[in-house]
This record gives structure tokens, sequence and C-alpha cells, in this order.
């Protein structure tokens, strides 16, 4: 029986159960969001930044942006702790933090802690990052990745418009190239019209689109719901930046690492353009 089965099978299992009496009260920190954007800030230019809750215990970090701008810098260390209300701070140091992003933090702080991460194939420490010894052979293991993508264009620009291949090339965020090269876990594919990845077992992903004509929808997967998490659409002449990053839980020991399946899926929608990231 497969993670997505047992899930299925348990949540049955429940509701059958909970027929003759209703259910308990969740404690409202446990509870889900009723929107998955919790904080958003706007740069100008029609340049955005947004951080989504998936009710996981990870975070969604978006950045989008017209042709040509580039992705405000975020530190590699604070994506990598993935802890939200830190990374606001770095964004709008000025700015209160809003109550929305308060409250998610808090319910995957909750969830981790008590083992409840929907969807984590493993959850192992890293003593390392808490100052003990260096974790011996807690490595993320690799059971499948897959990467697809239809027949590619040979020319897929839109005169005085769209998004050129060698801006998307050029491009990256905190060293994190949109289009990077090097081995299986990376990829870059360019005037695509449709494509997707997936890692069964991933601590954190960044995918990248640039559309050169139409719309791209992005679908965002994590966990085992058959559901996304997110749908991020990318005009013409626009680019999106997203991380998925876990929030780490560290007590006096160690810090919590969770894996779990994450995939990033383009569905053919009469779009071209252009597609990269990496499993982290």
């Amino acid at each position: 029986m497969t993670p997505r089965t047992l899930a299925r099978t348990l949540l049955c299992t429940a509701v059958l159960a909970g027929c003759d009496a209703p259910p308990p009260e969740t404690p409202a920190s446990e509870r889900p969001p009723s929107s998955t954007t919790v904080a958003s800030l706007s740069l100008g230019a029609e340049q955005t930044v947004e951080i989504s809750e998936t009710g996981t215990g990870a975070f969604i970090y978006r950045q989008q942006g017209r042709y040509g701008s580039k992705p405000v810098p975020i530190p590699a260390d604070l994506l990598d702790k993935g802890d939200p209300v830190a990374i606001w701070q770095h964004l709008a140091p000025t700015e209160p933090v809003p109550a929305a992003l308060l409250s998610a933090r808090q319910r995957a702080v909750d969830a981790v802690k008590k083992g409840i991460v929907t969807g984590a194939a493993t959850a192992v420490t890293d003593q390392a990052a808490a100052g003990g010894d260096s974790a011996s052979s807690d490595e993320v293991s690799v059971t499948r990745h897959e990467l697809s993508s239809s027949d590619v264009f040979t020319d897929g620009k839109v005169p005085g418009g769209g998004c050129p291949f060698e801006f998307f090339n050029g491009s990256s965020q905190e060293g994190r190239p949109f289009c990077p090269l090097g081995s299986n876990n990376k990829w870059c594919m360019p005037w695509r019209i449709w494509a997707f990845s997936y890692k069964d077992r991933a601590n954190g992903a960044y995918a990248a689109v640039c559309t050169d004509q139409g719309s791209t929808l992005m679908n965002v997967y994590v966990g085992d719901s058959p559901a996304p998490v997110a749908k991020i659409t990318t005009s013409a002449g626009a680019w999106s930046y997203v991380r998925i990053a876990e929030l780490k839980v560290c007590t006096w020991f160690s810090c919590s690492t969770i894996l779990r399946f994450k995939k990033f899926d383009i569905p053919y929608n009469a779009s071209v353009f252009h597609f990269g990231g990496a499993w982290e």
C-alpha cells in the first residue's frame, strides 16, 4: 500500500469512526488556514513576493516580476532554516509581521514537534546544526526522480514581448540559477509546452518559469495530498521563482529535517515557457 493510499484509507476510517459522535474541537493553532497566502509584499513595477502556508509544515516562497527584473535577495541561510517570520523581517524590516503569518508559523511548529507532519516520508535529526557531532549518514535517499517535457519549440519567442531564453538562462536568486545544469537533481528546459519534475523524498526545492507565449499554470504539490498546495500563473513576459522550504524546528540537541514528496507540474495549456529548478 502506497503512502497516498494509506493516507486515504486512514481518512475514510476516521470519517466512519466519527459518524456516531461529533469530532473533538481542533485547537486553533492546528487548524488549516482559510487561505494559503499568509503574507505578501509589493516591490513596485509589477514585482511581488508572497509567502504561502501549505498545511504540511512547509512554506512556499514565491517571487514574480516582469522580464528584465531581478528577484529580491533572500539569504540562503534563511531559506535553509525555513522560518517564514525571519524571511519576512528580512524582506520588510520596517513592516509589522502579519498576524496570519505568525499563526501559520505556530501551526507549522506545533505540527513538526508533535510529529504529525502530513506526507513526511521520514524525519531525521541534524546534530551538526545544533553544535554537536556531525550526523553519520542521514542523507536524503532518492527513491524516484522523473523529469519529462513535450516537443521542443525551436523558436517560441513573441515579437516585441515574451521572455527571451537569454534572460532566463542568465537569471538567478541567491546563487540558484533559473536554468541550472550539472546533475540529475537539476533541470533546465527552454521553450516547452508542458513539463514536470518530482522527487519522492526531498527536503527543499525550487523552480523558475518564464513565459514566452500565453499564460503558464504551474501546480505545486507537497506531501500526500492529491490536490496541489499552490497554483501559480505566470503571464507572457513575466517570470516566477518558487521555493518550497521546510520549517526546521530545533531543540537543544538537534533540528528536524523533513523529507517528503514534492512536485512541480506544468500541464499543457497552450503556452510556451522556459522551466528550470533543482531538488535540495
